[in-house]
């Protein structure tokens, strides 16, 4: 592991909370945030502020290959799945897509990266839906 001094917030899937993970995210000086069950809703900035937006884009992105004529039948007429590469690919350019400031605001309404001070507590409460 090459990051150093960053925190890491997770759910509580039993493979996040592994003594094996522990020793790691301690000899890496990583610390581990775990969230409680039922509270990834709520805490956990993936969740909160960016999956829909970026599931929207991949989404729009398999609109435009379907209405594009790209999509080939098998033999039996069934739809042939576009290539892995091609998925991958806008899976790369929906999350590339997402402003940066949509990710920082993520972490702030979580509460994860807000200002000791607590000058940045609002951002708990602003609706981030604007997006």
């Amino acid at each position: 592991v090459y990051f150093r001094g960053n925190t890491v917030v997770w759910d509580m899937f039993r493979a996040h909370t592994s003594d094996d993970i522990k020793k790691l995210a301690k000899s890496s000086q990583v610390t581990l945030a775990v969230i409680p069950g039922g509270l990834t809703s709520v805490l956990q900035p993936l969740d909160v502020c960016l999956n829909k937006p970026f599931k929207d884009r991949v989404r729009k992105k398999w609109h435009e290959w379907m209405s594009s004529g790209q999509p080939r039948l098998t033999k039996v007429g069934n739809l042939m799945k576009p290539d892995i590469e091609l998925i991958a690919k806008w899976v790369r350019d929906a999350w590339e897509e997402i402003p940066e400031g949509m990710v920082q605001r993520a972490f702030k309404k979580c509460g994860i990266s807000n200002a000791m001070d607590g000058r940045e507590d609002s951002a708990l409460y602003e609706d981030s839906s604007d997006d």
